[in-house]
């Protein structure tokens, strides 16, 4: 995951007031009731409820600084 976390920052390096925070989803994983790990040597670990609570809290970024980086990264980082 730290290459993938590289590639963002490089992609972002005009933005340095971005955070980048490595996070994984896991999706229909079956946690314990109890001492659910929430990170993993620095990475988030979060299922889908929990990701959507996260990526929808406010933040220090505006709604159009946020589309802005959204179209940086789509032609930084395009799909293989």
């Amino acid at each position: 995951m730290v290459w993938q976390v590289d590639a963002v920052r490089a992609a972002l390096s005009e933005r340095d007031d971005v955070p980048v925070s490595p996070v994984l989803c896991f999706i229909d994983a079956e946690w314990p009731l109890v001492s659910v790990p929430q990170t993993f040597q620095a990475v988030r670990l979060e299922g889908p409820r929990s990701l959507r609570k996260l990526v929808s809290q406010a933040g220090p970024l505006s709604q159009e600084e946020v589309i802005e980086i959204g179209i940086v990264l789509s032609h930084e980082l395009p799909p293989d």
